[in-house]
């Protein structure tokens, strides 16, 4: 029958709390399905385990999804995407846009626009 536990682990004053399961009985392999800082993140994690056992589906499944990382969109990517989008602004509105993107974009258009800080954006302030 398939199980899901939480383990408490204590190493040099640091508490973790271990969630593992077993996708038949004692004959299957213990399979570790991560390890968190608090008991409520391992509840959450093991209540997900545990619905896809219930659902007759893999864990493993579920849980590539939480490491699989999504495709790395360039500022540069995005930005363009962002200037197709804008139906509603006019065309001096549009060709404004363009102007500033052309400034942008060779500066900072191969970084994700997620790591972009504010001293980035003073630092080549006066590029271009």
């Amino acid at each position: 029958m398939p199980s899901v536990s939480i383990t408490k682990r204590r190493r040099r004053n640091v508490t973790r709390y271990v969630v593992r399961y077993r996708t038949g009985g004692r004959e299957s392999p213990v399979q570790h399905a991560g390890s968190f800082a608090t008991r409520k993140e391992a509840k959450a994690r093991r209540d997900l385990v545990a619905g896809e056992l219930a659902a007759l589906r893999n864990p493993a499944d579920a849980l590539r999804a939480f490491t699989d990382s999504a495709p790395v969109r360039t500022l540069d990517a995005v930005a363009n995407e962002w200037l197709d989008f804008r139906a509603d602004a006019s065309a001096n509105t549009r060709k404004n846009l363009a102007s500033h993107l052309r400034r942008i974009v060779p500066v900072l258009g191969d970084v994700t626009p997620d790591s972009v800080t504010p001293t980035d954006v003073n630092r080549h302030g006066t590029a271009a």
